[in-house]
């Protein structure tokens, strides 16, 4: 029996997993089987190591009953699968799937007599085949998630939640200032509509993007009298003129837009908005307006919109022209360049049809133009010159 002094102090040290051994040890003879000590001892280490542990382990991507396996194996020694499933508590139905995973994973190793036995391989070892699946793991997750957003950006640009390029700017001489800027440094086309007297603001700009790059065409409705308008019809323009106002809109190589309104300006860069303007602009501003200039292609001129191509078309003959044609294969959208001549346009009034047929190679295209639904291309960039 336990004096009083040796029941105090072990009162005292009771809570410690060491002392709770020693005093199993102690109450237990030498009849007792191994396993039934080996059982008594986990049962009072389980709640103060074994949940933490099977947790920690779970997080390296064991399942619950492969983290109580590999753990009653690392602290028991070697087991045959009866023992363990007593040990564990893991089902006897489930040991031997339990541990053949364990075996495929490399955690445990196995000793071929019979019964078998198995024993865990150290945790360093371990850890570092747990670390490895892991960041294999993870890896792979990245990559079908980098895969995934690709497939939708592909199915559905309008998935993605992006800003629309949409700006109001207050300050209209700045709108002005930078409006200049953008036309003399025009790469494609110019559309203006507007009153008189932003026109004649902006003739400066006009012309000096006329003399120094000939290629760009410039396309210009002004509301106003004929009398009124001081671009000099000689600066290879396509001048109208329309008595009556509507929206001033000015467009910058098919990509970049300013809408003028009383007070303030819409500053637009979005593609479908573009789309938009550019067939308003043609079915309500352009068509209706009166001709001021005879156009006369003499040298190579570029556009993005495909009713404007069609109208520099139309001022020449089809067959003393050649066109580029940089776009998108409708379809497949992949990317063509294409160069031949005109077959036919068609620019119907009720707005159904912008496009024309090109042949090039003996095959030919009918291509439209932004947003095309129907046409084989779609055209980005048209190039119009006359054959050498």
């Amino acid at each position: 029996m336990l004096g009083s002094r040796g029941v105090f102090i072990a009162s005292k040290i009771k809570s410690s997993i060491i002392f709770k051994f020693l005093f199993l040890a102690t109450l237990t003879t030498y009849s007792y089987v191994k396993l039934k000590f080996i059982t008594l001892f986990l049962l009072i280490v389980r709640e103060d190591l074994s949940e933490t542990l099977v947790n920690l382990f779970r997080e390296y991507g064991l399942k619950e009953y492969e983290a109580k396996a590999y753990i009653s194996l690392l602290f028991s020694g070697e087991l045959t699968a009866s023992e363990l499933s007593r040990i564990s508590e893991i089902p006897q139905p489930r040991i031997y799937d339990v541990l053949n995973s364990l075996k495929l994973k490399g955690l445990v190793e196995i000793k071929q007599e019979r019964p078998q036995k198995f024993r865990a391989v150290e945790p360093k070892i371990a850890l570092q085949i747990l670390s490895n699946d892991l960041l294999a793991k993870l890896s792979n997750i990245k990559q079908t998630i980098f895969s995934e957003i690709e497939k939708l950006r592909t199915q559905d640009r309008s998935l993605l939640l992006e800003e629309p390029n949409v700006w109001i700017i207050r300050n209209l001489d700045k709108a002005k200032q930078k409006i200049k800027s953008l036309i003399e440094s025009a790469n494609v086309d110019i559309v203006v509509s507007s009153p008189s007297s932003l026109v004649n603001e902006l003739k400066d700009s006009i012309v000096f993007l006329t003399r120094n790059r000939k290629n760009v065409t410039a396309a210009i409705v002004c509301y106003c009298d004929e009398s009124k308008v001081q671009v000099n019809s000689n600066e290879a323009i396509l001048l109208k003129q329309r008595p009556t106002p509507s929206l001033p809109i000015i467009m910058i190589d098919g990509t970049y837009c300013i809408v003028f309104a009383e007070d303030y300006s819409l500053e637009l860069g979005e593609p479908e908005l573009m789309r938009i303007l550019s067939d308003f602009f043609y079915y309500s501003i352009w068509r209706p307006s009166k001709p001021l200039t005879k156009f006369k292609l003499d040298q190579e001129k570029t556009t993005s919109h495909i009713w404007l191509a069609i109208e520099i078309m139309k001022m020449s003959k089809k067959e003393d022209l050649t066109v580029k044609v940089n776009g998108f294969e409708r379809k497949s959208r992949s990317v063509v360049e294409i160069e031949g001549s005109i077959v036919d346009y068609k620019l119907d009034p009720q707005g159904i049809f912008k496009n024309f047929t090109l042949i090039s190679n003996e095959k030919k295209y009918l291509v439209g133009g932004l947003g095309a639904s129907v046409e084989d291309i779609e055209a980005r960039l048209i190039t119009i010159s006359k054959k050498k």
